[in-house]
């Protein structure tokens, strides 16, 4: 059961979200679950081995990056499919130690610092947004090393959209437009992320999404296929690899996934007063989860748009959760939705994890090498070429 060690490492979590709902209002315990919440982090994410599926090409490229002015110009030119920021940033941390696992363990340590910031001020149950972090993509996000990097970018400016400060907000978004591409789609929020969408807005966002989920119009199947026959060559094969192999379309129908989505979507609305009056930054994160949702439902009929696009606003969960357990007034009601967040966090953990892809293994006992790891990832998948 390869599961087994996540859902002890999300059972921890559980525990320290427990201590932190029960003795929240001592400073120094409140510490203590922070601290520890970091330190379960670094152990369990940065000291991993070859875990999940985009070490497979991370590694590589890591392997073949040159030290810091050796050649460095070469090499971005050689490797111009991947955005230069991370090529430099994997040259300057390979400059310092030349080894992967040191590259991995100080992209974690500033994954964390950066949670850390973003927790502290948007959140008001510290252990509990963590929790919800690893729920909604925390692992995976500790795999894709150049997304994250965007995003986290992206969880730094997100002060300064609030402050109305246009220049450090988009500096920062360009900088994480230097590691992922997706980035810019960042840059036009600025303008609309501040401001109050109206309830009506939200439910027409909602019952739209449905229709066309389940009405499986196909819309934007045909529009991307016109357009990559346009562009020719392997830019249609490409297209219709992507759409018609691993990645499909989003499944369909009333799945966990469909309930949960739906069940969010109308406890935001349903409690969308409350949400704003609690914290006024609320309004960021409603706003973001109404465009994960959008972008999950609208794109459906193509997964890889689908579920790329929802990432970029997936850290909305990782507030509103806590805000909607925070908002709740009877007992009842807050007890039934929290004992919900766990349970749903060790089932969903249990699904993703409960494959060879990713076995476990940390430094402090042992990691297994690449090449074993490489022979059971192409045993395992096999990815568009």
């Amino acid at each position: 059961m390869t599961s087994f060690p996540y859902l002890i490492f999300i059972f921890c979590y559980i525990l320290l979200a427990l201590v932190d709902l029960r003795y929240g209002q001592d400073n120094d315990m409140r510490k203590k679950v922070r601290y520890g919440c970091i330190a379960l982090f670094l152990f369990f994410i940065g000291l991993r081995g070859f875990i999940g599926t985009d070490w497979y090409s991370y590694y590589y490229i890591f392997d073949k990056t040159p030290r810091f002015f050796e050649e460095i110009a070469d090499y971005a030119g050689e490797y111009a499919v991947w955005e230069p920021g991370y090529l430099f940033y994997s040259s300057f941390l390979k400059t310092i130690v030349p080894n992967y696992h040191f590259f991995v363990f100080v992209s974690a340590l500033i994954d964390v610092l950066v949670l850390d910031f973003f927790l502290r001020k948007y959140v008001s149950y510290y252990a509990l947004g963590f929790l919800v972090f690893f729920v909604f993509e925390g692992l995976g996000l500790s795999d894709l090393l150049r997304n994250v990097r965007g995003l986290t970018l992206f969880l730094l400016s997100l002060p300064y959209l609030e402050q109305r400060k246009p220049l450090p907000y988009f500096s920062l978004n360009l900088l994480g437009l230097l590691f992922h591409a997706s980035s810019l789609l960042y840059l036009p929020l600025y303008f609309v992320l501040h401001r109050a969408w109206p309830r009506q807005m939200l439910i027409a966002i909602f019952i739209l999404g449905n229709l066309l989920f389940f009405a499986q119009t196909g819309i934007v199947r045909p529009i991307i296929l016109t357009v990559t026959d346009l562009l020719g060559g392997k830019y249609t094969v490409l297209a219709e690899r992507y759409m018609e192999g691993v990645f499909g379309e989003v499944s369909k129908g009333l799945s966990i996934g469909y309930l949960e989505r739906t069940l969010t979507c109308l406890l935001v609305i349903g409690f969308y007063g409350k949400l704003l009056e609690l914290r006024a930054s609320n309004r960021l994160f409603i706003n973001l989860y109404m465009l994960y949702f959008a972008s999950y439902f609208f794109f459906a009929d193509v997964a890889v748009i689908a579920l790329r696009l929802a990432l970029l606003f997936i850290c909305s969960y990782w507030v509103l959760w806590p805000a909607l357990y925070e908002v709740m007034i009877v007992r009842f009601n807050r007890r039934l939705f929290l004992s919900f967040i766990f349970l749903f966090a060790l089932l969903k953990i249990n699904g993703i994890t409960n494959v060879p892809l990713w076995r476990y293994d940390n430094l402090l006992w042992g990691v297994q090498s690449y090449e074993m790891r490489a022979g059971i990832f192409r045993e395992n998948l096999t990815l568009p070429e």
